[in-house]
């Protein structure tokens, strides 16, 4: 019987080792993003251009549903086309770019996969979509028998009065009565569905799925649509904290897919809120069990969780508040655990120094997914684990004592250490290996300072490094751990390797790019109509290289109207990458008013800013005599920190028609911001310009705040038939932009081509920029060979002194 067991569970591992759900022995850190209502922020051009910050530190980044979804605009879990990936993220293109881009830098793209429901046009209506020459179409019988029975929204009924069939199949899984929930067990289902993951990953180039709302159908179809697709990697969003169940589930798939560690999450949340941090050694995680952490994805927030605004301006998941007060000493236990992490966007984003070093010290020690962890030390004011990497084992402390902990320092080096959390490398495990205090990246100033160290066994260890990626050798140049140096500006590749005894031991690789700090000038406004200080803002400041000014400061009254609102301004000039003003704004006289009438401080402003004085006020001492309380001392006005304040401005949108021939006018629909619907199929433009020799039809359009934006469908026609010469929408356009119209189609739709901010001809040989040296005879001439009078004003390509010129 012993035999046959053993047999067996050989036979499971050896069936785990060949799944396809998340590679073994991972050394993945996984990214998330985007966050709810991330429009612009993470429009796919936008992620694009992080792509060289992310590249060092993230191996995947999981994105928003690029798909179009039911909605203007979509977080993409209202799915209603799968094959057309124009999104409220962005086009088809600038997905197929960003993600060739993250390839390029070694970033593999994760795609948010919704297959659970689908959105249609009423009750039962879903729209064909033709891929690659086949048409994809679900059907009412496509949807479950008991759609939305469990939650109180049944289409059964619907069905009935509108004599349609649904499949014969109830739901496998979780019901959503939100849409139309897909029965997986049909095989047009099964179709569609494994063309159109094909699809995201042959065609897109993404490398694996996250599957929103797993729990809605069974578990054996992950397996089967993940091995139609190839995917590398796959990670399920079970919502559950049953441990048992989520481990379930991956056996169901046949180990095809990993699963978010909800438990893990509520674990550290208790942790944080309770405070109580003894509570992160309970068992009660799924990446504590050594036979699934290699599918494990861990993660401490996500776009469900986080704090945000609901449909109607009400504040969402502030139960979930408190894990904002510790969110370093989360990541830091994250970072530091097996399974594969998940870094939170916003996260990253407002603490991404310390979050790479954490990263830094993951990959410094060689931790993957599968690593081993053991409890250190547990106290209700911190919690300890070691974790052993391929490279070598790291202590981790997190919670409020977290530097209180004894620690023999013979055996183990701090490197790293921040609000609650501190890391430490056993040196013995680590033989001898470079260290490096900062994080790659791009910085601002001169002479960025830099320090080498080590973790070695050996007192007497020097480094050897180089700047330039090559490897260093015996014969590069050495210092003694703890030495600074100075990178210069423009792109180091620092490489740094421990010397021991004439033998080299492992090295280390950071990037940087320097780039020199620019003296410039920032602009701080005040508005103080809730306090009724109409005439004169007093501006108190110091800082920095700033000259502090004598209380209580300059007697402000220069003022700038913007939306409507009287706002006090002076400039500032920050002369070095560290500058930075402080402030305290007042009314009044050095003779005890202004005191009176006088705002808390604000401090280390370093961009141009817009502040509100409130007209509440709180107190900063009090006096004291003999012991006893005698009241206020004083009390100072709070200050709101506003966003930047918006000022109209005008975006022109430019549409070329050429490939089309629409010779005389192009239609120009228009919605979205705060722009009224225009009327199908929208204004009739004639509007022109000539620009690089083509002409573009052109509209102005009015932004109103930073939040707007404009959606376009551009067409040939009357409101008839205009739809059979209609073009792909165009979402979310904020700045003056050019548009070709292109004679290819996406399905009965033209497509669109986004040319640059200012088209550049092409096709022109031995052109010349013009700096602006005018020949004498001041003679400029037309590619149709008309004199001009002076040089011309107009954009674009002209002959002068028998050369072609561009004037741009």
């Amino acid at each position: 019987m012993k035999r046959f067991l053993a047999s067996t569970f050989a036979f499971l591992l050896s069936l785990c080792s060949m799944a396809q759900g998340w590679p073994g022995h991972d050394h993945s850190v996984m990214l998330q993003g985007f966050y709810w209502d991330s429009f612009q922020e993470t429009q796919w051009t936008n992620l694009e251009k992080m792509a060289d910050d992310f590249a060092d530190y993230f191996n995947l980044v999981w994105v928003p549903q690029s798909g179009k979804g039911g909605s203007i605009p979509s977080m993409g879990y209202n799915p209603l086309y799968y094959f057309n990936q124009h999104s409220s993220f962005g086009t088809r293109d600038e997905l197929k770019n960003m993600i060739k881009t993250f390839k390029q830098r070694g970033i593999g793209t994760i795609a948010d996969v919704v297959i659970n429901h689908h959105e249609t046009v009423g009750w039962f209506l879903f729209p064909p979509e033709t891929y690659n020459g086949v048409t994809y179409q679900f059907q009412s019988t496509d949807i479950c028998a008991d759609d939305g029975v469990k939650n109180g929204n049944s289409c059964q009924g619907a069905a009935e009065k509108q004599k349609v069939q649904l499949s014969k199949n109830n739901d496998e899984g979780d019901d959503w009565g939100g849409m139309r929930d897909l029965d997986h067990k049909s095989e047009n289902v099964q179709k569609i569905v494994k063309a159109y993951e094909r699809m995201l990953i042959d065609d897109l180039g993404y490398v694996g799925f996250r599957y929103d709302m797993a729990k809605g159908f069974a578990g054996y179809h992950f397996k089967d649509y993940n091995s139609a697709a190839n995917a590398k990697y796959s990670v399920g969003e079970v919502w559950t904290y049953d441990i048992p169940e989520m481990k379930k589930w991956i056996e169901n798939t046949e180990w095809y897919s990993g699963v978010f560690d909800f438990p893990f999450k509520r674990t550290v949340e208790k942790a944080i809120h309770d405070n109580n941090w003894t509570k992160l050694g309970e068992p009660n995680t799924v990446v504590s069990d050594t036979h699934y952490r290699r599918y494990i994805v861990t993660y401490v927030e996500n776009h469900d969780t986080q704090i945000r605004k609901g449909e109607h301006g009400e504040n969402i998941n502030l139960n979930n508040g408190y894990m904002e007060k510790d969110t370093l000493a989360a990541n830091a236990y994250m970072l530091a655990m097996p399974g594969t992490p998940c870094v939170f966007l916003p996260h990253y984003l407002k603490y991404p120094q310390e979050i790479k070093k954490m990263i830094d010290v993951r990959k410094f020690a060689g931790i993957h997914n599968e690593s081993f962890y053991e409890t250190y030390a547990k106290d209700k004011a911190y919690y300890a684990i070691t974790t052993k990497g391929d490279d070598g084992e790291i202590l981790v402390v997190v919670g409020p004592k977290a530097n209180s902990l004894p620690v023999d320092t013979h055996k183990y080096k701090k490197i790293l250490s921040g609000y609650h959390y501190v890391y430490y490398a056993d040196v013995a495990s680590f033989g001898s290996k470079a260290w490096i205090s900062l994080p790659g990246g791009k910085y601002q100033g001169r002479d960025l300072k830099v320090r080498l160290d080590a973790v070695s066994v050996d007192n007497n260890v020097q480094l050897a490094y180089t700047t330039d990626g090559t490897t260093p050798d015996l014969s590069s140049r050495k210092v003694a751990p703890g030495t600074e140096i100075t990178l210069p500006e423009g792109r180091t590749v620092l490489r740094v390797t421990p010397v021991v005894n004439g033998k080299l031991g492992k090295s280390v690789t950071r990037v940087y790019k320097v780039e020199d700090f620019k003296p410039h000038t920032i602009r701080v406004y005040v508005n103080a109509d809730r306090v009724g200080w109409n005439d004169y803002v007093n501006f108190h400041s110091w800082g920095g290289t700033q000259t502090g000014t004598q209380w209580p400061g300059e007697k402000v009254t220069r003022t700038e109207t913007i939306n409507g609102k009287k706002w006090f301004y002076k400039d500032y000039e920050l002369k070095t990458a560290d500058d930075y003003v402080n402030f305290v704004f007042s009314t009044g006289t050095d003779g005890g008013t202004a005191s009176k009438n006088q705002t808390f401080d604000k401090n280390n402003v370093k961009e141009t800013s817009f502040f509100d004085v409130s007209p509440e006020k709180d107190y900063v001492g009090v006096y004291f005599d003999s012991g006893k309380d005698k009241g206020p001392k004083e009390e100072h006005y709070f200050i709101d920190n506003l966003t930047p304040v918006y000022k109209q401005k005008t975006i022109r949108i430019y549409v070329n028609t050429e490939q089309v021939g629409w010779n005389d006018y192009v239609n120009i629909h228009s919605w979205g911001g705060s722009h009224a619907d225009i009327q199908w199929p929208g204004d009739k433009v004639t509007d022109t310009e000539i620009i690089n020799g083509k002409k573009w039809f052109y509209k102005d359009y009015t932004l109103n705040n930073d939040d707007d934006y404009v959606n376009f469908v551009f067409s040939r026609g009357t409101v008839a038939d205009a739809y059979q010469s209609q073009t792909v929408d165009r979402e979310y356009i904020n700045k003056t932009s050019f548009f070709t119209i292109s004679s290819v189609k996406e399905g009965d739709k033209f497509n669109i081509q986004r040319a640059a901010s200012k088209p550049t001809p092409t096709g022109i040989s031995m052109v010349h920029e013009d700096l602006g040296k005018i020949s004498a005879d001041n003679a400029y001439y037309t590619l149709s060979g008309q004199r001009l009078n002076g040089k011309p004003s107009q954009c674009g390509v002209y002959i002068h002194n028998g050369k072609k010129i561009v004037v741009k």
